[in-house]
């Protein structure tokens, strides 16, 4: 048999007894992106701007546009990831990037293979919290609901916390799938990264914008905040 690294390039025969599969990963050694979010990581250091909560636009965005472009690679191949959060990203350390990580989208276990079929219908779901209204009320799973979890996982990042905490299970299922309620954004939020958020949080799918389009509006926001 062969190993293979985590790019699907074969390493070589493996000296390892028949049936057994040995996958080679990155080591991706700065933990997860909700380690991160948590830290208060996207925040400004310096004490004033620390304590008046401003945040790293660049890191933000960067960071953002990496999950966005794996993301999009996975749909270009018909596969839906299935649980896009926080923990599911990997940060690794990156010595030429200003915020110094690079983020990774990792654990593909709920992962499906789209190829034949626009949506599908589960009861093997993700996270309560990052899940969008079709797949709360109807079990039903796409690439939209991956966008969806795509915007929550925008507002946990830039405001440094986790998706309706302080709600039980049972009331998110009620104020996303019933009522369609939508996490809000602190006025202080740059308007191009809050609408962003908010098209992907869309309660109708076919609203949600795909991640080649993501990728487009992020490089914009990205280019307008280097601008000098």
């Amino acid at each position: 048999m062969s190993v293979w690294d985590s790019a699907g390039s074969a390493l070589g025969p493996a000296t390892c007894s028949d049936g057994e599969t040995w996958l080679l990963l990155e080591l991706c050694d700065r933990g997860t992106l909700q380690d991160a979010i948590l830290a208060k990581f996207f925040l400004e250091e310096a004490g004033a701007e620390a304590a008046a909560g401003r945040r790293k636009m660049e890191a933000i965005l960067r960071t953002c546009a990496e999950v966005a472009d794996g993301m999009a690679y996975l749909h270009a191949r018909d596969i839906v990831h299935g649980d896009l959060t926080g923990s599911n990203v990997l940060l690794q350390s990156s010595e030429g990037l200003p915020h110094g990580v690079t983020a990774k989208v990792a654990d593909f276990g709920l992962s499906r293979d789209m190829l034949c079929a626009s949506k599908i219908e589960t009861r093997t779901c993700g996270t309560i919290t990052h899940m969008p209204p079709e797949l709360l009320s109807s079990d039903v799973m796409s690439k939209a609901a991956d966008v969806y979890a795509f915007g929550v996982l925008m507002w946990e990042i830039f405001n440094g916390g986790r998706a309706w905490e302080g709600l039980n299970h049972a009331q998110v299922i009620h104020a996303v799938a019933i009522m369609h309620s939508s996490l809000e954004f602190t006025p202080e939020t740059p308007l191009a990264y809050q609408q962003l958020s908010q098209r992907c949080m869309a309660a109708d799918p076919e609203l949600r914008p795909s991640f080649p389009e993501i990728c487009r509006v992020l490089q914009s926001l990205q280019a307008f905040a280097a601008a000098p």
